[in-house]
């Protein structure tokens, strides 16, 4: 099917596939074309619309990606913290 790398995150290979990033780009296009037709227009996008539901995917597919990121770090060091004695723990927070 050829090749699906869409760019680089830290230092890692974006792969369409893996990140979803087409049926992303999908579902919001489609809750935007269902609300252009509730608010009785005929369903269709403009082409400055079709742009901005790519970028807006974009952003958000890589401000997620660095949430869950950052989250996976902070997971990990409270997992190295619980492997401290509690009492060296508390008394360190505290002082």
């Amino acid at each position: 099917t050829g090749n699906s790398t869409l760019g680089l995150f830290n230092d890692s290979e974006i792969d369409e596939n893996d990140w979803k990033y087409f049926n992303r780009e999908n579902k919001t296009r489609n809750n935007l074309r269902i609300n252009n037709l509730n608010s009785g227009g005929n369903g269709s996008l403009t082409s400055d619309e079709e742009d901005q539901i790519k970028i807006n995917t974009w952003n958000q597919m890589i401000s997620d990606t660095i949430y869950f990121f950052e989250f996976d770090k902070i997971q990990k060091s409270k997992l190295y913290l619980k492997s401290f004695d509690s009492k060296y723990l508390l008394y360190n927070l505290l002082f």
